[in-house]
């Protein structure tokens, strides 16, 4: 059976491994029953429903319980959602305010009609949207749907205000004739009901997501739950399930083979202590399933760590992870998760590469990438940071407080990405890498692991017009959730080159992979960077890290500031002269060497030299460059703007080529427009196209820029995806020939189908085949 064939009927067993939820969940073909009552207690609430925000819920004594107020706290069923047919639906829920919350002006019950104005639209999209149609309870006692409001029986009223379980009752009632309906909720407790009507509704408009929403302004409260739901029910002819639909408990996996070493990260959800703490790697024998390993799931990032040694990586081996769910009586649900485990590809040739970078929420779940990346089959996918950014889902950030909140905070924005492409994960290797935005800290000058206080950070005092304590260098997050964010992403990786942690503690991972012939440098080239205020340099620009003017952008370069620091130098000066010393060499790290862009945010932000490039310090860079001696190749992201430039220390094209991705999806968009700036080219163009050619960049260094992806000057837009495309937005992809000894490289455009031959699918430049020593 060819791999093609084993990659489907492991979608298909995985599906249907997915489907196990549906299958022994208490509800039928056009019915939903929650089953939180046989959850023990914990912060997820279940494969079959997403919270918005996860860390303000969790299950409590068998009831779903919102644990703090604010505005916009809902969740959402995976599981079923209401189609655009006229029909019936009916939902129903046991609500129950604290004596604590009733004084409080707030308001829960349902959200219905959850979903997009965009080509966009689907259950996974819908999940970050505000939209929608609310039908709820206030605890002044106002029963109301939309703006049509009615006051409740004094006797309802009363139980509400004594913290008693109320039913709350949504009909969507059709009327005669007409393709139009309205809503009616009863309000129910004991013999006494009250009822507010809508007004009529077009039945299409009803379709979407369904869900429950808890609204309150936010306010410090104690974690003992402010209201709980119970016994959700939704039926009716309009319902529509989707087994597969559901998230979890598995989350996702990443793996890697390196010199017959496994390694491979199995992500759990937010468990509590009375569930099942160990996940199980199985892998597939003919008929049957041999377990080879059993791991406990890490207390601070819910992630279980399988390291296999004399893996045989001659042949794909399927797997399965494997997790147990004990409810609160004892029974036990098993769950698995499959993927393949590839064989090594040696023999291959062309090795294909696929990088992703810089991913905001806005085009959630990215169909225009992951569908076309699918039909490329990639040997590896290697994703360069910024899986998400602090806004992405919405809600905020945690930067103090319960470490598994925190975690499940950023747990959250996370798998916005990972569920888009998890079906990929488990079946090709992949190198994973947090950038500054994964830790909640855009732009990071790690300083060796140098403590932020947030009283520092939330300080932000003194320098011109504005400043960041960043600029000083250091981490912000405490240092036991920077560790868990990088076992998250990173434990899959082969062992680190050396595992001494830098200061606080804190983890680190820059280490080589040698895969299908091509040796790999995982490098960290935020952690160990000087921050632009550590240096004896003052400056007139707008902040420390951006300067204005060249004279300046000359006098701030600083000998004894580092970029990689000496630890990860010496690794690489390791890596270039004796690992694999006849192997293609590939750099993977989060930025390019230069400061390729002279726009930053808006069309006409121009900006001399930016601290927060790989171009500065500038002695650092050529030290890194340096050690390369002209014999790898720098695969890189974070700039927003894809690029392919040979980078240059003394001469032109006198060290290595990069190639800067496109961004995933771009939400901060950057230009290099030289022509229109002081940048002065020497020589010609590169095939007359615009901006490119001979340049140095804000700090001096040599660039030759052989292509340049810019972004046009901002239109309006109709859509979604038509924003993602004009910001650029898109993935890159290597074909390493290594007979040859060659790299083609390739930048695709958000939704470019790679199975066609249109000349705007890739950015023009592209693809551009270069070759190695």
């Amino acid at each position: 059976m060819n791999l093609f064939n084993k990659l489907f009927n492991v979608m298909l067993t995985t599906m249907m491994i997915q489907s196990i939820y549906g299958l022994f969940h208490p509800c039928q073909a056009k019915e939903f029953h929650s089953s939180w009552n046989s959850m023990p207690d914990r912060i997820w609430i279940g494969s079959d429903c997403w919270a918005n925000p996860w860390e303000r819920w969790s299950i409590i004594d068998g009831k779903l319980a919102c644990m703090e107020p604010s505005p916009g706290l809902n969740i959402q069923n995976l599981l079923c959602q209401v189609s655009d047919q006229a029909g019936t639906l009916e939902t129903s829920i046991i609500l129950r305010f604290t004596p604590e919350i009733v004084p409080v002006k707030g308001s829960a019950g349902f959200k219905l009609a959850i979903q997009i104005d965009d080509p966009l639209d689907g259950y996974q999209s819908r999940l970050i949207s505000n939209k929608g149609i609310f039908a709820g309870l206030k605890t002044d006692g106002t029963a109301y749907i939309d703006d049509k409001e009615s006051a409740i029986n004094p006797e309802i009223l009363k139980a509400v205000q004594s913290g008693l379980p109320i039913q709350l009752k949504c009909e969507f009632i059709n009327q005669t004739n007409t393709q139009m309906t309205t809503l009616k909720l009863t309000v129910t407790y004991g013999t006494h009901q009250s009822e507010v009507v809508s007004k009529p509704i077009p039945a299409a408009n009803l379709a979407g997501n369904i869900g429950l929403f808890c609204e309150f302004p936010r306010q410090s409260v104690n974690r003992d739950g402010l209201l709980f739901f119970d016994q959700w029910q939704i039926s009716g002819s309009r319902l529509s399930k989707s087994p597969d639909h559901v998230f979890g408990p598995i989350l996702w996996s990443n793996y890697t083979v390196n010199r017959n070493i496994m390694k491979m990260t199995a992500q759990m959800p937010p468990i509590g202590p009375d569930d099942s703490q160990t996940v199980g790697l199985q892998i597939k024998k003919g008929t049957t399933w041999d377990e080879i390993d059993r791991q406990f799931i890490d207390c601070d990032s819910y992630t279980a760590l399988f390291r296999i040694t004399d893996w045989n990586d001659s042949r794909d081996q399927v797997y399965r992870l494997h997790w147990q769910q004990i409810d609160r009586v004892g029974r036990k649900t098993d769950y698995y998760y499959a993927g393949v485990i590839r064989k090594n590809p040696v023999d291959k040739n062309p090795l294909i590469i696929a990088g992703l970078v810089c991913f905001t929420d806005y085009m959630f779940p990215y169909p225009g990438i992951f569908n076309n990346l699918r039909k490329q089959n990639p040997d590896l996918l290697v994703f360069l940071g910024d899986q998400f950014y602090e806004d992405s889902g919405g809600f905020g950030i945690m930067r103090e407080g319960d470490m598994d909140l925190m975690f499940t905070n950023y747990l959250r924005k996370v798998s916005l990405l990972m569920w888009a492409c998890r079906d990929q994960t488990a079946t090709c290797p992949s190198i994973v890498m947090p950038d500054d935005h994964d830790v909640y800290q855009g732009n990071v000058w790690g300083q060796n692991g140098r403590r932020i206080s947030l009283t520092e950070w939330n300080s932000r005092s003194g320098y011109g017009n504005s400043q960041t304590v960043g600029n000083l260098g250091g981490y912000v997050q405490p240092a036991r959730w920077l560790n868990a964010i990088q076992r998250s992403q990173t434990a899959h990786l082969p062992d680190p080159y050396d595992s001494t942690p830098v200061e606080q503690g804190i983890s680190v991972y820059y280490t080589d992979l040698f895969y299908g012939g091509i040796s790999f440098a995982i490098l960290e080239d935020r952690k160990f960077k000087a921050g632009p205020m550590t240096i004896d340099f003052k400056h007139n620009g707008p902040r420390p890290d951006h300067i204005d003017n060249p004279v300046d952008a000359q006098g701030c370069n600083d000998p004894k500031a580092w970029l990689y620091g000496p630890r990860q130098l010496e690794f690489i000066q390791d890596w270039i002269n004796h690992r694999e010393p006849e192997a293609m060499k590939i750099v993977v790290s989060q930025t390019i060497p230069c400061n390729a862009a002279t726009h930053h945010g808006g069309y006409n932000g121009y900006l001399f030299a930016d601290m927060d490039s790989n171009g500065w310090p500038q002695d650092g860079r050529n030290r890194f460059l340096a050690a390369l001696k002209g014999k790898a190749f720098v695969f890189a992201g974070d700039q927003h703007i894809t690029t392919i430039i040979q980078q240059g220390i003394k001469n032109w094209e006198d060290s290595v080529y990069s190639f800067c991705i496109p961004a995933g999806c771009t939400g901060y968009p950057r230009w290099w427009r030289p022509e229109e700036t002081p940048h002065q080219r020497e020589g010609d163009r590169i095939d007359n196209r615009p901006n490119t050619g001979r340049y140095h960049d804000g700090f001096g260094n040599l660039m030759t820029v052989l292509a340049v992806g810019n972004p046009p000057k901002p239109e309006k837009t109709q859509s979604l995806e038509e924003l993602g495309i004009q910001k650029t937005s898109g993935w890159g992809i290597l074909r390493c020939d290594k007979n040859k000894r060659t790299i083609t490289m390739e930048a695709w455009r958000y939704g470019s189908d790679p199975t066609q031959s249109k000349a705007d699918e890739q950015f023009e430049g592209w693809p551009m085949t270069i070759s190695l020593p």
